[in-house]
């Protein structure tokens, strides 16, 4: 089955404004030390998998799997 080359080209333009939004969220570690000694700190960490979830039946639901999948992706998940 073909996709309209419109179609596509909308899907392609959703996932780009995702990809940007959710890039504008992604946040360093840091860590610091107080000059009692104590270290304070916040290591980000990307999970390794996710599961995700999209409804399936005779609907098609791109939106669902752009928005599942695209920030998962930016947040380092392989």
């Amino acid at each position: 089955s073909q996709v309209d080359g419109k179609i596509l080209e909308i899907i392609k333009e959703a996932a780009d404004n995702i990809r940007s939004f959710h890039e504008k969220q992604l946040r360093p570690s840091w860590m610091t030390t107080e000059e009692n000694g104590t270290v304070l700190g916040q290591k980000i960490t990307p999970l390794d998998s996710v599961g995700l979830y999209v409804p399936g039946g005779t609907a098609a639901y791109p939106s669902s799997v752009l928005m599942n999948v695209i920030p998962a992706k930016v947040a380092g998940v392989k």
